[in-house]
């Protein structure tokens, strides 16, 4: 079974280092026409890359961080959020307590089904539910060549294993416990110099623990990076944030 939760263990420092966060404009669609005083819940936090945005914005928020080394990471980010060991389908919050309920980059790594069962129960009527991902645009050439990289080293077997499907939202746009679905798509650009290129890399999840596999690979990050870069010091990796929204039905 894939162990959803662990495999980010080793990678902590380097996904809270060098992971994209998400461009101003979809927090601002996932906290859209929500009442400013509502509770926001964050679900699947990280080390914080959209909580960041989301405190900026509200005083009441709550993230959820199943993973012990990066809860420890977010909350020393971050300490003035309130962090909860918690998972998506188990939250431990109360009955229609959250005005909004969002996940970033998460989704694929929970039972989606009971997930959006939990997130119906702890929004009130009509609270926002967003899931987002920043997706790799492969019309950008040093960004097809950087996911040709990763996945030509990845686990093969992991898509295949992942509860809600690895990037899908068909279980949120299909369910009956949502209303109103729809999907806003914003383009993000992230830069990195050739040490953070590294740092992205040994970020992925699905690539091997540290150690001399993994060192292979960003070898061959290098010599990509020095192909696309012809000495310039900085190249971004280009995404589709990609956000899902509906209410609570």
């Amino acid at each position: 079974m894939t162990d959803t939760v662990g495999r980010f263990s080793a990678k902590v420092a380097d996904y809270d280092r060098y992971r994209p966060r998400y461009p101003d404009a979809a927090i601002d669609a996932v906290l859209a026409d929500v009442d400013p005083g509502a509770l926001v819940v964050e679900v699947g936090a990280g080390t914080g890359q959209a909580t960041r945005a989301l405190a900026a914005r509200r005083e009441r928020l709550i993230a959820i961080e199943p993973n012990s080394e990066m809860r420890a990471a977010l909350m020393a980010n971050i300490p003035a959020v309130d962090v909860r060991d918690a998972t998506a389908e188990a939250t431990g919050l109360p009955d229609g307590c959250a005005g909004a309920i969002a996940m970033f980059q998460a989704f694929q790594w929970c039972d989606g089904a009971a997930a959006l069962r939990e997130f119906a129960r702890i929004g009130r009527p009509g609270a926002r539910i967003a899931i987002v991902w920043n997706v790799p645009d492969r019309d950008d050439p040093f960004t097809a060549a950087y996911e040709d990289l990763v996945d030509g080293h990845g686990d093969a077997a992991l898509a295949e294993s992942l509860p809600a499907g690895s990037g899908t939202a068909k279980q949120f746009l299909s369910s009956a416990l949502v209303r109103d679905a729809r999907k806003a798509v914003f383009r993000y650009e992230q830069p990195l110099d050739a040490l953070a290129f590294r740092g992205r890399i040994r970020s992925v999840s699905y690539l091997p623990p540290p150690g001399p596999a993994l060192d292979a690979i960003v070898a061959e990050g290098d010599a990509l990076f020095a192909r696309f870069a012809h000495g310039a010091p900085l190249l971004s990796l280009v995404y589709r944030t990609v956000v899902y929204l509906a209410e609570r039905a």
